[in-house]
């Protein structure tokens, strides 16, 4: 019994709204925090950034030693841009509170996406924000 769905409701409703205003950022060792700030900077300024996935590295972790990083995330989630964590991992899933910087990005209010491919990530958040 629990396979088999109840029939539909409805007829398929197809919903074409999206907003695909994000940006998808993949960390490498070495990036330059200052070009991230230009980038959120522009985006809110001009209304066309409304969320921010940012491949972190392994399990959700980001250099510790760049808290102008974890401030810029800052900014940008009091500013209205939805931040999510993603991980750079073929398998696994993001675990924001496991290291001190995953914690310091939940203090930033950005969001964990769990398990999920930046795919799946862009997807959701251009249903969400349409």
């Amino acid at each position: 019994d629990h396979l088999i769905l109840p029939p539909a409701r409805g007829p398929l409703k197809v919903h074409t709204r999206m907003d695909t205003r994000l940006l998808a950022l993949r960390l490498v060792p070495g990036f330059d925090d200052q070009i991230l700030r230009h980038m959120i900077d522009s985006g809110v300024e001009s209304g066309s950034l409304r969320a921010l996935v940012v491949q972190l590295y392994g399990t959700g972790n980001a250099p510790a030693s760049k808290e102008h990083f974890i401030n810029c995330l800052k900014s940008a989630t009091e500013r209205g841009i939805l931040v999510v964590a993603s991980t750079q991992c073929h398998k696994g899933f993001v675990m924001m509170g496991h290291y001190a910087t995953g914690t310091a990005l939940e203090r930033a209010g950005v969001v964990s996406s769990n398990d999920m491919t930046l795919e799946a990530i862009s997807c959701k958040i251009a249903y969400l924000m349409g």
